[in-house]
């Protein structure tokens, strides 16, 4: 059999003797070394069975699912004294929303994403003026709201300031009747400062220098109102002069007197059915998380026909949509 085997190899593969001798010897030599281990391994086994006791294996296979199991216990105790000392402490203190940082908000136990969303409608020109106000951010949590609702400093309605003006136009007619004797009637008319009419200002197409010609309005106030109605993209509204930050009591009472919106005023809008969510999202009333919303409900269901699309989205109130609404297209 041996010869047989040889004599293939030599036809088959044109081996000389000698080298059909030596891949044999090879081959055998490589089977053992695949064969040993597995027979070590099996002796091995067998040896240990029999050196150690059953109760010594029990004992030791008993020893082995405590360490394992406390050793996820300890794991699972570390995660969670981790998270206790990552999870911040809420400090609760009296706050004005339109002053705070956000680290103060964090300490008040709001997350910095919501912290940093309300600390850029302030910069835009947003502002508080009662402490249902803090609802009309979006994704401010209804149980952080009520938890926080007494340590709000601001009224919780609009309070219309008292009149002082009569008192200072009072004290003015005394120092006129003091210099009346020395002081001719033609100079007295022309100290008295000249009242705008009422609905005279276009709010819209007024610059600086015409809004700082009503009674409580400086070169501040003006830029201020300017750069809010352009970043917003104009008025719609007399009473969006509410959100302007520092513009309040008589001095916004006077712009509501002297202030109109002619009804073809042009209104800068946002076509919603083409811009990306990072136009959406430039718009001052409209959020980063409102703009994805917004344009993944368009992903999945078209483009947009009319304002009343929006109420089919989920997670977006009635508040938000008749305020954004001016401002797009369709």
């Amino acid at each position: 059999m041996w010869k047989k085997l040889e004599s293939q190899m030599r036809l088959y593969f044109g081996f000389s003797q000698t080298e059909v001798r030596g891949t044999l010897v090879l081959l055998m030599v490589l089977t053992l070394l695949l064969i040993v281990p597995f027979f070590l391994k099996e002796w091995n086994n067998s040896v240990t069975s029999e050196t150690l006791p059953a109760t010594e294996q029990q004992a030791l296979e008993q020893i082995s699912k405590e360490l394992e199991q406390n050793l996820a216990i300890d794991s699972v105790q570390k995660s969670y004294e981790k998270h206790i000392e990552q999870k911040p402490q809420i400090q609760l203190f009296t706050f004005n929303p339109n002053l705070i940082s956000v680290e103060d908000w964090k300490k008040l136990g709001i997350d910095s994403k919501l912290a940093n969303r309300i600390q850029k409608y302030t910069q835009k020109g947003g502002r508080f003026r009662i402490k249902s106000d803090l609802q009309k951010i979006y994704g401010f949590p209804t149980d952080s709201y009520e938890a926080l609702f007494a340590y709000i400093d601001l009224p919780e309605q609009v309070v219309k300031e008292e009149k002082i003006y009569a008192s200072n136009a009072q004290d003015k007619n005394n120092s006129y009747d003091k210099k009346e004797e020395t002081t001719p009637a033609a100079n007295y008319s022309q100290k008295k400062p000249k009242q705008i009419p009422a609905l005279s200002i276009e709010l819209n197409e007024a610059d600086t220098a015409t809004l700082k010609k009503i009674k409580g309005i400086g070169n501040v106030l003006s830029d201020r109102i300017v750069r809010f109605r352009d970043k917003i993209g104009g008025f719609h509204s007399i009473n969006q002069l509410e959100e302007v930050y520092g513009l309040e009591g008589e001095v916004l009472d006077e712009m509501k007197r002297v202030c109109r919106l002619d009804t073809n005023t042009n209104i800068q809008k946002i076509n919603i059915n083409s811009a990306n969510e990072k136009n959406l999202a430039a718009h001052p009333y409209i959020s980063p998380p409102l703009a994805k919303i917004i344009i993944n409900y368009r992903k999945q269901h078209g483009k947009f026909s009319e304002v009343a699309d929006l109420h089919q989205i989920k997670g977006i109130s009635h508040e938000v949509i008749d305020r954004i609404a001016p401002y797009l297209s369709f």
